[in-house]
């Protein structure tokens, strides 16, 4: 025997690359919706609509579509043009100030945006016979 347990290998194999140096995780980089550039997903703010309308995905983990954007008010600016055909909105596009608080954390969520694909706000839920 070599010392190595039955069934498998040693404990953290899987942070090893074949040569037996660590593996390097690969920086994730995304693009700016604003003004394309390529940086990394930590230096920039996720948006996407959830249940409460658009908002800003601080740890990028809620669920759905989402679009990056850089923490700079002229590419929050430019990136309002872009934002309904990024996330598929049916709504217009929120104003570039409300955007702005958004990313900057001063507003939680803009309830006025949402998903081409959801029910308007107060409708029946497109059940037969519901309503009046």
């Amino acid at each position: 025997m070599n010392g190595h347990s039955v069934g498998g290998g040693q404990e953290g194999d899987e942070a090893m690359s074949r040569g037996g140096r660590p593996r390097e995780q690969p920086i994730r980089q995304r693009t700016c919706l604003g003004c394309r550039s390529v940086r990394a997903q930590s230096e920039m703010t996720r948006l996407t609509v959830d249940a409460r309308g658009l908002v800003a995905d601080a740890r990028g983990r809620l669920c759905g579509r989402g679009a990056y954007v850089c923490v700079s008010e002229t590419c929050v600016r430019r990136a309002c043009r872009h934002l309904s055909k990024a996330l598929r909105l049916a709504s217009p596009p929120p104003a570039p100030d409300e955007l702005w608080d958004l990313v900057t954390g001063r507003t939680e969520a803009l309830g006025s945006v949402r998903h081409a694909d959801e029910p308007e706000a107060g409708g029946d839920g497109g059940l037969p016979g519901a309503g009046g």
